[in-house]
Parts: C-alpha cells; structure tokens; sequence
C-alpha cells in the first residue's frame, strides 16, 4: 500500500474507533463498522 494511501486507510480507521465513543440512546444496537478502500465494490447480500 502507498504512503499517502495507508495514511488515508489509518485515518479512516482512528475515525470509525471513535464512532462507537459517541452517546447513544439506551439500548441502542452498535452495527460494525466497515473501512474498506472507495474504488472497493461493496458486498453483495446471497
């Protein structure tokens, strides 16, 4: 991966961290978060 590329990657990975630090209402379901590259397609459902 190119530097300013894994920069970008690890970045995006700090952020979504600090998504589940947000307050939420009680009982709230925390969904995962996906990082994954723009030109990435994402997944498809079966």
């Amino acid at each position: 991966m190119a530097a300013g590329v894994r920069e970008s990657f690890d970045r995006a990975t700090e952020i979504t961290a600090r998504i589940h630090q947000c307050p939420v209402p009680a009982g709230t379901v925390s969904p995962p978060v996906i990082v994954r590259p723009v030109g990435e397609a994402p997944p498809v459902a079966e």
